[in-house]
């Protein structure tokens, strides 16, 4: 695999602001017409999604270290009953919270630290194919738009 090393946050200039912008407040869920009450977990959700880069780390040292579920990525992916059935990272991957190559960096780490053991390779590699995939995927969306959903797909296009 070629991946791009992870970027520093001391590398990324800060964003430079006027200082006269008054930026405001976040809204609230209460000037949303949003009562947070109503918000109710699902009994059968198999991993409750919390928002937010603390909970994505939280859950990838879950996933990767904790419970070694990744391990058997390769066999359980598409079982989506249970915590560990699937990364369920696509959440977070999607809203920014985790990046594909910030996943990939961390599992390399992993099978660095743990002398990878032939039986987790294939189930590793699984894994990095997929994430892959997946960002392939978002790149042909954005080019060919809704037309990837609709019948004969992006083909009538090239």
């Amino acid at each position: 695999w070629k991946v791009r090393p992870l970027v520093t946050i001391s590398s990324i200039p800060h964003p430079q602001f006027e200082n006269d912008i008054d930026h405001g407040d976040l809204p609230t869920l209460a000037s949303l017409c949003i009562d947070a009450l109503s918000f109710k977990r699902d009994e059968r959700s198999a991993l409750p999604f919390i928002g937010g880069e603390t909970a994505a780390l939280a859950r990838l040292t879950s996933y990767f270290v904790t419970s070694h579920a990744v391990d058997h990525y390769a066999t359980d992916r598409n079982g989506l009953v249970g915590a560990d059935k699937s990364s369920k990272f696509s959440c977070w991957l999607s809203q920014g919270s985790l990046s594909p190559r910030y996943v990939y960096w961390r599992l390399c780490d992993l099978t660095a630290a743990e002398a990878i053991r032939p039986t987790n390779e294939y189930s590793h590699n699984f894994f990095v194919f997929e994430l892959l995939w997946r960002d392939y995927f978002r790149y042909v969306s954005v080019h060919f738009k809704n037309h990837v959903f609709k019948i004969g797909g992006p083909r009538q296009l090239l």
